[in-house]
């Protein structure tokens, strides 16, 4: 197996991560199988960077030279604002929930970024523009850091429990939370597993076109999301009737737009016969003039 030649070629036994990395989703066993399985074939084509003294990029390709026993490409962060380097580097890449980036957002608003660590965060606003997501939502995932026991923050960021869920049970006693977390089947299940309850599953939440939307329009798309997670049985029933309602009186206007649009040739030959006109192009093929 051959490694890219570095200058600071160092073992990462005793590394954890940075903070900043760990404002993300830690790795999961199939992403870190995956690039095991990648350096074992080709090589580690990408450097672990480290910031004082921690992994701020590169966990997964740190935990996949662990398991194949060979020494990682380690390389020092030389940019200015390594903050901005792990949510430039990450955001792109993860296919993150509304809720994840919002708990991610929040982590970002939250940490202390100087040097002496008695900074404040990222403003709230600064934090939307750079996650894609509500204020509002960044609030609610500020509430749920704060006041969640540990178990429910791990909820959130494992796709398990939808941050407008969260931040009412992060209001409970902190004894009260695990035992609503446990009325919700959160505790002990697996991130990926979809256990039914009595509430629809979060799978039958409408989704959003993969499409470039304004701040504006995220906004509104993030409103639509907490709501829905918010909703019971009988308010998402209630909302897709009426919105049922609404594409079928938008269907009908398209309709009537398509008849009083440009007619085709075919539809002008027939409004002309029928007026007992006739136009050159009947002339072209026979009619009578």
């Amino acid at each position: 197996m051959l490694l890219p030649q570095t200058t600071e070629s160092l073992s990462s036994d005793s590394l954890g991560s940075h903070r900043f990395a760990n404002l993300f989703p830690a790795p999961t066993e199939a992403q870190i199988a995956s690039m095991t399985e990648s350096i074992r074939a080709v090589g580690q084509q990408e450097p672990i960077i480290t910031h004082e003294g921690k992994i701020l990029d590169g966990r997964i390709r740190d935990a996949a030279c662990q398991r194949l026993e060979v020494k990682p490409w380690i390389e020092p962060f030389k940019g200015s604002d390594a903050l901005m380097f792990v949510i430039a580097r990450n955001i792109p890449r993860r296919h993150l929930t509304t809720s994840q980036r919002a708990m991610v957002g929040a982590g970002a608003a939250t940490l202390a970024v100087g040097d002496n660590q008695h900074s404040e965060g990222l403003p709230i606003g600064r934090c939307s523009e750079l996650f894609g997501v509500s204020q509002r939502a960044i609030a609610r995932a500020k509430v749920v850091r704060q006041y969640g026991v540990p178990e429910l923050i791990d909820a959130v960021i494992n796709r398990q429990l939808a941050v407008a869920k969260a931040v009412s049970i992060a209001k409970l006693p902190k004894e009260q939370q695990s035992r609503s977390l446990a009325a919700l089947s959160i505790l002990g299940r697996a991130p990926a597993a979809t256990k039914r309850s009595g509430r629809p599953n979060r799978s039958s939440r409408p989704t959003m076109p993969s499409l470039p939307l304004s701040r504006g329009q995220q906004t509104l798309v993030d409103e639509l999301t907490e709501r829905w997670d918010e909703a019971d049985v009988l308010a998402r029933e209630s909302f897709l009737k009426y919105a049922l309602k609404g594409l079928n009186h938008l269907e009908r206007i398209l309709t009537q737009l398509e008849v009083v649009g440009t007619p085709s040739p075919e539809t002008e030959t027939t409004a002309c016969k029928s007026s007992g006109q006739t136009t050159s192009r009947q002339a072209d093929v026979g009619g009578v003039s």
